[in-house]
């Protein structure tokens, strides 16, 4: 029994599933005919096959981006290796290039010359000088 106030009445749509008298009471063809622990969830129809190709083109393309990033990524590296062989063949050949002109104008060097081109060596000065 429903009780309802007078003051607040609601415009409520008739119920239009069927009532049986035997609700209560289940017969076995009743309970083989109830789906008994059905999942609910996402239903199979509710993928279309339009839906499934665009997804999948989708995934193709990025796909495709992503190899091609990694290609790319890798050629890059490719010549990053070859520019630094290239850096450091270069800093050798300047590192001897360096060595060998400290020996050209080095002191040992300067003094060999001088003395095959007919100066003498002045030495120390073994003068003591004194000031008053």
């Amino acid at each position: 029994m429903m009780v309802s106030s007078p003051l607040h009445r609601q415009n409520v749509k008739p119920n239009l599933r069927k009532i049986n008298s035997s609700d209560s009471i289940y017969s076995p063809s009743q309970i083989a005919n109830k789906k008994i622990g059905q999942r609910t969830g996402i239903k199979l129809s509710s993928f279309k096959p339009a839906k499934i190709i665009a997804f999948t083109v989708v995934v193709a393309f990025l796909g495709f981006i992503y190899l091609t990033h990694v290609f790319a990524t890798q050629k890059l590296l490719g010549q990053v290796h070859l520019l630094q062989k290239e850096y450091e063949q270069s800093q050798q050949v300047h590192d001897d290039l360096k060595l060998r002109y400290d020996r050209l104008t080095g002191p040992v060097h300067i003094y060999r010359k001088a003395r095959e081109l007919g100066f003498i060596n002045a030495g120390p000065s073994d003068q003591i000088l004194e000031v008053h």
